[in-house]
């Protein structure tokens, strides 16, 4: 490993073997100027050099990221930080002189990646490491994929997964069982753009800034606590901020110990950021709402009108997916929208952080 090639790069990445033990590994590295900061910790009990920081809170650090909107763009990074996590990965190529990989690799990638990316990977894998078999797909289908096996009645064969993902959203349908990407749809509405919005809303309502010298996380970490911690889908969005001014809503001890003095239990912030998956324009993006998104998924199957048999199986999966009310909100919008007794069923991962 060459740290010194990777500062001041951020890195997410998932990798399967699949061998008769199941090995999964999703990492998040930085590569950092100097040591970590205090309070940094490590997601793995791996030895990691003091220029890396590895971990969940590493991939939130204000640094370079190597990935445009999930995309890989920077293939010598990814071939530093593959050196990295397979010379420490146990049981991957022992008796193989030549070091080469003895087991077949799932690699997970965005939705819509161009053929330029998936070929540079394959590349990488199969001349680099010598891998015998690559399968490389949506990490959203995978995550349908498995809570249909975990809950066959709900999750159907013919459905629809919407991904929420931490850099960009997929809206994919599944038709007997796989998935049909020449009908999925992607969106520019993210995790981590929610949460700049609300670190700049409440700085600038505040006036002043996140970043604390006595805190050992950044702004954009606090946010995202602050986010997961506090905020919600309202049913009904209008009503919500009417209600802000009169009626308490639920305390957030967590943000009182994050920000105290911040007074974000009564914040509209709490409504006004999950809302941007249904009102890009709070956020002044020009996209298509998640439910335009899957209205317009499935009315692209050629026959005109919505395609009800995906609509009885609806499988929300990534981060943002855990917002309290975001499944029963976008049953709501789908039902005002179709005819009258289509059955529609809109499901939550069993747990959105492992998928």
């Amino acid at each position: 490993l060459a740290p010194r090639d990777l500062r001041g790069s951020v890195y997410h990445f998932t990798i399967f073997t699949l061998d008769r033990n199941l090995v999964c590994l999703d990492y998040y590295v930085i590569a950092m100027e100097e040591s970590p900061p205090t309070g940094a910790t490590a997601a793995t009990d791996l030895e990691v050099p003091a220029e890396l920081l590895v971990g969940t809170d590493a991939a939130r650090a204000p640094l370079k990221s190597p990935f445009e909107h999930n995309i890989v763009i920077n293939f010598d990074c990814q071939e530093t930080i593959l050196d990295f996590v397979f010379s420490r990965l146990p049981g991957l190529g022992e008796g193989n002189e030549a070091g080469a990989l003895e087991q077949e690799v799932v690699l997970t990638e965005c939705v819509l990646n161009p053929r330029a990316s998936r070929r540079t990977m394959a590349e990488l894998m199969f001349e680099t490491y010598g891998c015998p078999g690559l399968h490389v797909g949506p990490d959203c289908t995978f995550a349908y994929a498995h809570n249909r096996v975990l809950d066959p009645e709900r999750v159907r064969s013919d459905g629809i997964v919407v991904g929420l993902g931490h850099s960009a959203s997929t809206v994919v349908p599944i038709v007997s069982g796989a998935p049909d990407l020449d009908r999925a749809l992607r969106m520019n509405l993210s995790g981590m753009g929610l949460t700049t919005q609300l670190q700049r809303c409440l700085e600038v309502k505040h006036g002043k800034s996140l970043n604390r010298k006595d805190h050992p996380l950044s702004a954009f970490n606090l946010c995202e606590r602050v986010k997961a911690a506090c905020c919600f889908v309202a049913r009904d969005y209008r009503e919500a901020l009417r209600g802000l001014g009169r009626m308490p809503l639920c305390e957030c001890p967590e943000a009182e110990d994050l920000l105290p003095g911040w007074d974000v239990s009564a914040a509209v912030e709490r409504v006004q950021i999950p809302e941007i998956y249904f009102q890009p324009s709070i956020a002044g993006v020009d996209q298509l709402s998640v439910t335009d998104t899957v209205e317009a998924c499935c009315s692209a199957g050629g026959a005109p009108g919505w395609d009800s048999d995906l609509l009885r199986s609806i499988l929300l999966t990534g981060g943002s997916s855990r917002f309290q009310g975001m499944p029963q909100r976008l049953q709501r919008e789908l039902r005002e929208r179709c005819r009258v007794g289509t059955q529609i069923n809109v499901l939550g991962s069993a747990d959105a952080t492992l998928d």
